[in-house]
């Protein structure tokens, strides 16, 4: 007697989607005292749903921006000084907020701006940067007269080691993160972005590195970058990506 066998194969519907996941930290210098550094600094953590640390509140400034949207933010600043090596000298903690919206420009403007405020009126005789030029990549080692290449930035032929890397202590990594190590580990991820500063006797270059998916790299950033009391955007994040500064100070 023959046994026939039957093989069913059901088909579902599966909606295909990228991990929202990111962690981006931005440094958005604002001027110098002496040879520091000012900035304001940004921490951005983005979700398809709200994460609260324990004993946490929804952040001390309130946006009210609950919207349906997918994207789930939550975002810390913090005021930096610097020295010219970007071994952080003193970081204070300014501001927090939590929210849902799919673009968070306006958010990053508002908290931007209350740093600046305070920044303005603690420091009286800072020289403000002039912004100069910003500029977007796909991922690149190199761009220009700028090579990123294991832990050494080479700009305008010179070297500079990126001794930063090895501080576990430093604000600007997600340290509790498990890819704090792989995003410090040369090779470092490749160049995103470029922004140039100056002041009238320093130029100051920061780089955004960052790793992760692309989803859609025919994307270009228009962003107007000629005046510091406004030079603050929203750096394109990858889908489960996580992303870094990191910058030169170059005598002119």
């Amino acid at each position: 007697m023959k046994k026939i066998i039957f093989f069913f194969i059901i088909l579902l519907p599966v909606q295909l989607s990228a991990c929202l996941n990111a962690h981006s930290f931005k440094i958005f210098p604002l001027g110098m005292t002496g040879d520091t550094i000012i900035s304001v600094d940004i921490h951005m953590w983005r979700s398809d749903s709200f994460f609260l640390e324990e004993g946490e509140e929804k952040g001390n400034v309130s946006v009210n921006t609950f919207s349906s949207s997918d994207f789930k933010w939550k975002i810390k600043t913090y005021i930096t000084k610097y020295d010219r090596y970007q071994h952080p000298i003193e970081a204070l903690s300014v501001d927090s907020a939590i929210f849902s919206k799919d673009d968070c420009t306006d958010i990053l403007f508002l908290l931007y701006e209350r740093a600046f405020n305070k920044v303005k009126k603690e420091y009286e005789t800072i020289e403000l940067f002039k912004p100069i030029e910003i500029s977007f990549y796909d991922g690149v080692s190199e761009c220009g007269n700028i090579k990123l290449s294991d832990a050494v930035i080479r700009y305008n032929k010179n070297e500079y080691p990126i001794a930063i890397i090895n501080d576990p202590t430093y604000h600007g990594f997600d340290a509790d993160s498990e890819y704090h190590e792989i995003m410090t580990t040369p090779p470092l991820p490749p160049i995103y972005s470029v922004r140039k500063y100056r002041t009238s006797n320093f130029e100051l270059v920061v780089l955004h590195l960052q790793s992760g998916q692309s989803v859609d790299k025919s994307e270009k950033l228009s962003v107007e970058f000629n005046d510091i009391g406004s030079a603050i955007y929203q750096e394109p994040l990858l889908y489960h990506g996580h992303g870094y500064d990191l910058f030169v100070l170059e005598s002119i």
